[in-house]
């Protein structure tokens, strides 16, 4: 499984990840006009406040799953 952290996440979240056998990608620093082209063909994409475009979710040919590290969905183009 690969995830995409989109955002910054607690060691120990991603230490459990890692013991999981995910091949994890961290890139806390990505701008939501970034993710299209970080996506790449990670399975898993990880997020806390950056917003994810409908673009994002499209170019995300492997993606599965998206998980909001927070409360709520709305920097989550759910329309498409």
């Amino acid at each position: 499984m690969k995830i995409l952290i989109a955002d910054k996440l607690s060691p120990k979240a991603i230490e459990a990840l890692d013991k999981i056998g995910a091949e994890i990608t961290s890139n806390p620093d990505l701008k939501a006009e970034e993710l299209s082209e970080a996506i790449g063909n990670a399975n898993v994409l990880i997020v806390r406040s950056t917003k994810v475009f409908a673009v994002t979710i499209e170019a995300g040919k492997s993606l599965e799953l998206i998980i909001r590290a927070g409360a709520g969905v709305n920097n989550i183009d759910l329309e498409k």
